[in-house]
Order: C-alpha cells, then structure tokens, then sequence
C-alpha cells in the first residue's frame, strides 16, 4: 500500500479510534490518509464506506497492541470501494479461502454462531444444538479442540454438561442438521476444512459475522451425496457450493 499523508493514527482499541477517524474525514474531506485500528472499528458510523484500500498488519510490528488478530491499515478517502461492512472484512480473511467466503456470503443466511457466555445445560437444545467454545484460538478450551473439549464432549461424545463460561451455539432446526455439521466438525477438527475456515477469519472470537464459515447448504441431505458416503466431507461440502479443494495451493477454488 502507497500513500503519502498520516492525518490520523487512532488507538488500537475503543470507539475513539472510529470518533477520530470520523473528525478527520469531516475536517479533511478532500484528503487521504491512513488508519490503523482493527476492522470491526469501521462497522460503526458505516466508516467502512471511506476506505480504499485495506491490508492486515503484521502483529509483529504492534506487539505492544491488546488485540492484534485484526489490526489493519486502511487508507481512507471518498471513494465508495465497499457497500457493506461484511465486503470489507472479507478483506482480512485468508485469501485461499476466499471463494468460500464471497459464495458463503451470497446465499442465504440460515445458521449463525451466537454467543451464550455463562450459560448452562439447560440454556440449549441437546438435539438440535451445537455448542463450543467462543475462542477462536489455539488454547486447550478454544472451539474445535477434541478430547477434554467443551464441543467434543457435547457434540460427539454428548454429554449434556457445561463446564466453560465463554460459549457460542449454532442452533439447528432438527437433528440431522446437527449430526452431520457435527460429522464434518470433527471429521478432522485439527486440520479439516472447518478448522481452516474459522481461523481463516483472523478473529479472536466468535461473533454473528462469524457465519460465513458455517457453510450455508442443507445439512438435512447433505449425507445422501455420494462424496460424503465416501467419507468424504470436505470434498462434499465444498461441491454443495460449486467449490472444490486444491491440494498444490492448499486453498479453495472455483469449479
């Protein structure tokens, strides 16, 4: 990214950080400048509409910041580059999985991630819910981890138990829907393509905007294809979506 002007360099974290951008783009309208401070920022006031270009920043350089997974520069102006906030958050996402991220977003939402901090067993549908960990990181109790995991031992070993505070669920309309989404989860939590495309999102957390990782297909059926009876999910999954899978790039691509 090239630019010439730093008329504002807001905090990394807090509303201040999208109050500063905003006085400078009223007292500047005319200008370009550059903005570091996380991409939820712009979702506020729609400031995602002023920016122009966007990059991830390298968390080395600002390992002094309290949240580095979406710390990224901006470059503002006039131009209208993006219609929603989603479009420019996609930005951030790892760009090998790109193509499941811009098709995800253009079917119709059906499955989200909630959050449920602090709840208990009795907060949630046994058989049609989906339950883990809000952490999207690589710590013992984050999402996905198998073993002594919050998810595994609710969703696979189904144990009607609730032992962590920082929770999220994915509410199903019947079973089925639960059973296989949950097949593929822990098809291979480790290195599948569901691990991939959580933490392909550069988050810390799960969130509602955390859906465009949930594959919105039919999870009812999806167990009929032939992929999925061959074991496998991935492959399946991927082909519901007119993707497929490129072993040489390790990324996702067009049919």
């Amino acid at each position: 990214m090239n630019f010439t002007k730093i008329l504002a360099n807001p905090p990394y974290l807090g509303s201040l950080g999208g109050k500063i951008m905003s006085f400078t783009h009223g007292e500047f309208p005319n200008s370009e400048y550059v903005i570091l401070m996380p991409v939820s920022n712009y979702k506020s006031n729609k400031l995602y509409s002023f920016v122009k270009d966007i990059q991830m920043s390298d968390p080395k350089f600002f390992s002094e910041a309290d949240l580095t997974k979406q710390l990224c520069i901006c470059k503002v102006g006039n131009e209208k580059t993006y219609k929603d906030f989603i479009e420019l958050e996609m930005k951030t996402y790892k760009s090998n999985f790109f193509p499941f991220y811009e098709k995800n977003y253009k079917l119709p939402v059906k499955y989200v991630f909630e959050r449920c901090d602090y709840s208990t067993e009795d907060d949630f549908n046994f058989e049609c819910d989906f339950v883990d960990s809000s952490r999207l990181v690589n710590w013992d109790t984050g999402i996905l981890d198998g073993g002594t995991g919050q998810g595994y031992k609710w969703n696979v070993q189904r144990e009607r138990k609730i032992f962590i505070h920082a929770l999220c669920v994915i509410r199903f309309n019947n079973p089925k829907e639960r059973e296989n989404f949950t097949t593929w989860a822990y098809s291979d939590s480790k290195n599948g393509l569901t691990n991939k495309l959580l933490f392909g999102l550069n988050k810390q957390t799960t969130s509602r905007l955390c859906y465009l990782a949930i594959p919105q297909i039919d999870w009812e059926n999806i167990d009929k294809t032939d992929l999925w009876k061959n074991k496998d999910y991935d492959g399946a999954v991927l082909k519901e979506m007119g993707l497929k899978w490129s072993e040489d790039r390790n990324a996702v691509e067009y049919i």
